[in-house]
């Protein structure tokens, strides 16, 4: 469970700006997370996350540039995308995919985590459209917040 003090609902009439940010459109829920330490997110916070979503993790892409440090990843590259699956591993890897997503290269605002409770599968550079039962987590505001994205699952139940 995530801790509701760092843990906002965005209003209806904010949801235009974070789609546009986000390249996410037909979410009904979105939550934005604020680490407590954008410069260092806590062991706590991850496990939290992990132990929040990791059912849901089922892919991640990470943006990959020339010699960049996602070349070394398993998984195959798509539209400048490297897509690692995730939904057979173990929750330590998990961890650490979400962690490398987070604190990334030079670009880590660039990089998309998908959260499905299926798999989808989505054009990471065009918006993507959320279907019932899926989550989304991506970036939002740098990499200060994650904005959790839903349509079909109701994500207050994973907030204490």
């Amino acid at each position: 469970m995530l801790n509701t003090v760092q843990v906002y609902i965005v209003n209806n009439v904010d949801i235009p700006d974070y789609e546009v940010d986000s390249g996410i459109i037909g979410a009904e829920q979105i939550y934005i997370y604020n680490f407590k330490n954008p410069e260092h997110m806590s062991e706590q916070e991850l496990q939290g996350i992990c132990d929040t979503f990791g059912e849901f993790m089922i892919s991640a892409y990470f943006l990959v540039g020339m010699g960049g440090p996602y070349e070394e990843l398993s998984g195959d590259k798509e539209n400048g995308f490297k897509k690692v699956i995730l939904a057979d591993k173990s929750m330590d890897i998990k961890k650490w995919m979400f962690r490398l997503f987070l604190e990334g290269d030079a670009t880590p605002d660039e990089n998309k985590i998908f959260l499905f409770k299926e798999k989808k599968e989505l054009n990471v550079k065009k918006d993507m459209e959320i279907e019932d039962g899926m989550i989304v987590i991506a970036p939002v505001l740098d990499t200060t917040a994650i904005g959790i994205f839903s349509k079909g699952i109701n994500l207050a139940k994973f907030f204490k």
